[in-house]
């Protein structure tokens, strides 16, 4: 691991929160070995619970269906078949189980072979390059967990903050999809992409040009697109998780993760697509003209409006200090908040918001950028 993870590391260990868990992890190790029958009836019962949660997670994205709590409970108390249900999704559900079980085994053991066996068992069709790069990356990582000799709380919250860096650095920006919700009629694959079932994408700009390309280029190979325009990202999500929409293009999986966490859901990435920069603009004067035309000219005492959800605001806090307008405590990660920001050294206010809010603060002239 490089300096500047290093240091995104050390930043999340340290966060309150993340110390509060570790510590409470800390405490429940503590009550090892259980000699309590009531300790150890509970401890069975929430490995049991967990393990069903994890391979329903993991059979949901292998197959891209719902999938009932009570199909995961009943294939983990070893049913091969359920009545009614696709053979696709039981399958799915046993070869989850099965990696899982071997995943404890990599828990205690650390041998990285044991986390390539799990990926095998789910058929995750691991190229040697790819399964090379994973090794590396875990070796690191243990590497850099082992290197710090702080006590048993220290040790939990340096893992998991290392195990959030190596999740975040595998994104770059994605397109997202997800199984059709449950609870609404869905066209069957076969259908899906013709003329009368096109397939829905959500996007804010459903008439920018290059849309337009991708509409022909997809028909010319018999695939139907209806590109459905959204105002604001945030509602983007939604329509998703409520099968309004087949996938949408907008976000990266920083922004995806935030929101699954916040909301509970499960939506999850499709492929790589787009990387968007992030502008900066001026308010207008009373002539509808801009204010400024170079961020240079902006008066010291300016405010700054940024989107006040937890990832993109990083992003732009880093536009205006690649700009020299704001100054940081401390060096800029993807997880620096306002709070961070150095007021009495920078040029500028920053007022985080809504990011729908944003265009129309400065059409009314609210803000200067």
């Amino acid at each position: 691991m490089n300096g500047d993870i290093d240091q995104v590391v050390e930043r999340i260990a340290a966060l309150p929160n993340v110390r509060q868990a570790a510590q409470a992890a800390a405490d429940l190790t503590e009550l090892w070995p259980l000699t309590s029958a009531l300790h150890m009836d509970n401890d069975a019962r929430y490995c049991e619970n967990l393990q069903v949660r994890l391979s329903r997670l993991a059979a949901q994205v292998m197959s891209g269906e719902r999938i009932p709590m009570a199909d995961a409970e009943f294939v983990y108390e070893g049913a091969d078949s359920i009545p009614g249900r696709p053979q696709e999704t039981v399958d799915a559900l046993n070869a989850a189980n099965d990696a899982i079980e071997t995943l404890a085994g990599f828990a205690s053991s650390h041998d990285v072979h044991e986390l390539l066996d799990a990926a095998d068992t789910l058929d995750a069709g691991w190229s040697g390059a790819t399964s090379t790069a994973v090794t590396t990356a875990v070796g690191n990582a243990e590497d850099f967990v082992a290197a710090r000799t702080e006590t048993k709380v220290e040790s939990i919250a340096w893992r998991y903050a290392v195990v959030v860096v190596l999740l975040v650095a595998a994104g770059a920006f994605f397109g997202f999809h997800r199984a059709n919700n449950g609870g609404k009629a869905a066209a069957s694959a076969e259908t899906k992409g013709t003329k009368d079932n096109p397939v829905k994408i959500g996007v804010v700009g459903a008439t920018d040009p290059q849309w337009i390309e991708f509409k022909k280029q997809a028909e010319a190979k018999g695939v139907y697109v209806d590109i459905v325009d959204f105002q604001d990202y945030t509602s983007e999500n939604p329509a998703l998780d409520a099968g309004d929409l087949d996938m949408n293009e907008f976000q990266h999986l920083l922004y995806l993760a935030n929101y699954n966490v916040q909301n509970n859901k499960n939506l999850q990435p499709l492929g790589g697509v787009a990387i968007y920069p992030l502008g900066v603009y001026s308010s207008f004067d009373k002539d509808g003209k801009p204010k400024y035309t170079d961020i240079k000219d902006l008066p010291a005492g300016s405010t700054v409006a940024i989107p006040n959800d937890e990832t993109n605001q990083a992003r732009a806090i880093g536009v205006l200090k690649a700009a020299g307008v704001v100054t940081l405590k401390g060096d800029w990660t993807a997880f620096t908040i306002p709070q961070d920001i150095d007021e009495a050294k920078s040029k500028v206010k920053v007022v985080p918001m809504k990011a729908e809010q944003i265009a129309n603060t400065l059409k009314s002239g609210g803000d200067d950028l």
